[in-house]
């Protein structure tokens, strides 16, 4: 979180003109899902710096889908969701 400087996420104010789905609780779901995702890359994965950089997969819950043109509906937060890495 430090790295990525998503501590302060939460807290965010961000122009709701510009960003109008952008609260809390969605930040709170973008901080799970970075912490999430290193974990599993570091822990899980090959734990290599392209693989944080680079991987088309993510662990959104319910909130943060329709942020990456994901269907509506939940998913496993231990499972990657595949993305569309274009």
């Amino acid at each position: 979180m430090q790295w990525l400087g998503l501590e302060g996420l939460p807290d965010a104010d961000k122009d709701p003109a510009l960003y109008p789905s952008f609260n809390a609780d969605l930040a709170g779901s973008m901080q799970r899902d970075t912490a999430q995702f290193a974990s599993y890359v570091m822990l899980s994965g090959d734990g290599r710096l392209e693989t944080l950089l680079t991987a088309p997969f993510a662990f959104p819950d319910a909130k943060l889908r329709p942020l990456y043109g994901l269907a509506a509906g939940n998913s496993d937060p231990n499972t990657p969701t595949p993305l569309d890495p274009s």
